[in-house]
């Protein structure tokens, strides 16, 4: 089983794409795409990137 299949790289999934809908058009768009890459350092670089890529998907556009 990958990481990709995991609930908690769903929940995770969810989370980022719900907080990227409400924020994307406010001051704080920036702060919120950092706020993805503090999990780096527990889960790495590779779920991060993943995690982005996914989240990006799901918006249909390029937000993180």
């Amino acid at each position: 089983m990958t990481f990709r299949q995991t609930g908690y790289f769903k929940d995770d999934v969810e989370h980022y794409t719900k907080i990227a809908m409400e924020w994307r058009y406010t001051s704080r768009a920036d702060e919120i795409r950092q706020s993805i890459h503090r999990l780096e350092r527990l889960r790495g670089k590779e779920y991060v990137k993943t995690l982005a890529g996914k989240c990006n998907q799901k918006l249909k556009t390029k937000f993180y």
